[in-house]
């Protein structure tokens, strides 16, 4: 009893506090990157949010639950990815000031059709993203509140959906502040709490099998490498972290809030990983996919569950927030405003937005249900993203422009590969249809530019 009456009291502050964030709400500007330029502080805090999601932690305990620390490992990619991110793209960003979106930004460079094809990868990626984020939260309200899944879902979300379309980022951005310090308090309670309840690590290490301290655990090395660069590449650029770039008061302190996300992030994996132990130290029988959420249950006291699992709301509160304005932002204003023309009025562009936001927000509880898997879901949205755009978008913030022919040979090429590769071969060796395909887009892309070039120079 009392434990819900923390998660209702904690879900009405964030909903309260997300709809005062609409005030004064005119453009989709505003929308998608808020009149507000923000600083260091608060872009970390916002970047964090959007990636330490129900994927990164439940998903992650759930793994490291089942195999061992080799997931953790693996998460290090991404980490690594948003290191690099920060000390050699970020400052690149400040040659796309006014731009919104992700297509917008590719549009600037190489026009319409490719800001349009971007617009409508952002948005599969975007709501396979929330999608995870839907599932986790049904799972959430199930365990702990006793209330169906579906139901569930729609509380949880119909939250997320009322503020998201209200205040658009900048609703976000608030919420994620508070969600962001709910979490840094919580997370660390349950890790304490259960890394007593076993009498420390060494029990841990004891009771674990000790194949589980082994990265590769029965799969290849090859596997292992795969999902690192897997995870490091699927994320990369995704529209809410390039929004984020471009919200910040300077490409300077947004490369460092970058960087130290990277680093936070190694801490988090850590962390939620150990949780993984901790429960199957506790209760190897345990289904795996409650490994978090079952600790909580069988570690912590009445009251404290409730700020805990305030705390784990909070994760797959602020990862779906940002995913859902960035496909919303997506369709919009890089596939809608493009095709439609540039004389649509502001009112008219909010309005249309705002709805997309709330079809969006609908779809991807759909695309929860068909693919109920969380890494799953993930490597789904993955693939529509990686070996398509990253490519296009890592070359063209590095300040090479590539030629009409190499840009759209190196995105088919590099779908046709990730889809051949996955579907037909299915993964031999264990590497991932992803990594192949980015490989494959890069490699044509430098070499047809390249070719081109040496071309113009003779004739």
């Amino acid at each position: 009893m009392i434990d819900g009456i923390i998660i209702i009291v904690y879900l009405i502050i964030i909903l309260l506090v997300g709809v005062f964030a609409s005030r004064n709400l005119k453009t989709i500007d505003d929308f998608a990157i808020s009149n507000v330029k923000y600083g260091k502080g608060v872009i970390f805090i916002t970047m964090c949010c959007s990636f330490l999601g129900g994927g990164f932690s439940f998903g992650n305990a759930t793994e490291v639950f089942k195999n061992g620390i080799g997931n953790i490992i693996a998460l290090f990619g991404f980490s690594l990815g948003q290191i690099f991110l920060g000390k050699y793209i970020a400052s690149k960003i400040e040659d796309y000031e006014g731009c919104i979106s992700t297509g917008e930004v590719l549009g600037k460079v190489y026009g319409k059709k490719i800001r349009i094809i971007t617009g409508g990868l952002s948005s599969v990626i975007c709501a396979g993203i929330l999608g995870a984020q839907v599932s986790v939260m049904g799972t959430i309200f199930e365990t702990f509140m006793g209330i169906p899944s579906t139901l569930g879902i729609s509380i949880g979300f119909g939250i997320i959906l009322i503020y998201s379309t209200m205040g658009g980022i900048k609703a976000d951005v608030i919420t994620d502040v508070i969600q962001f310090w709910v979490l840094m308090i919580g997370l660390p309670i349950l890790f304490i709490y259960g890394i007593n309840s076993v009498g420390g690590i060494k029990n841990i290490i004891t009771t674990v099998p000790s194949e589980y301290f082994n990265p590769i655990n029965g799969k290849s090395i090859a596997y292992l490498i795969s999902m690192f660069f897997t995870l490091m590449l699927g994320e990369m650029l995704v529209p809410p972290y390039v929004q984020r770039l471009l919200m910040g008061k300077s490409a300077k302190e947004t490369g460092k809030a970058t960087v130290m996300s990277g680093y936070a992030s190694m801490i988090f994996f850590i962390i939620t990983g150990t949780i993984g132990l901790i429960a199957y130290t506790i209760e190897p029988t345990m289904e795996a996919n409650l490994a978090m959420t079952g600790l909580i249950k069988l570690v912590l006291p009445v009251g404290l569950s409730g700020i805990i699992i305030s705390a784990m709301m909070s994760i797959v509160l602020s990862t779906a927030d940002s995913f859902l304005n960035s496909a919303a932002v997506g369709i919009v204003n890089d596939i809608y405003i493009p095709i439609k023309g540039d004389n649509i009025p502001e009112k008219m562009r909010l309005r249309i937005v705002r709805i997309t936001n709330l079809i969006i927000g609908i779809l991807s509880i759909l695309i929860a249900i068909l693919i109920p898997n969380l890494i799953g879901i993930l490597r789904f949205a993955y693939s529509f993203w990686a070996p398509t755009i990253l490519p296009a978008l890592l070359i063209t913030l590095l300040n090479k422009k590539l030629n009409r022919i190499a840009l759209w040979s190196g995105i088919l090429s590099g779908f046709i590969v990730t889809i051949y590769w996955t579907l037909i071969l299915n993964d031999p060796y264990g590497i991932n249809g992803l990594v192949v395909g980015f490989l494959v887009n890069v490699i044509i892309s430098l070499i047809l530019n390249i070719g081109n070039k040496i071309r113009y120079i003779r004739f």
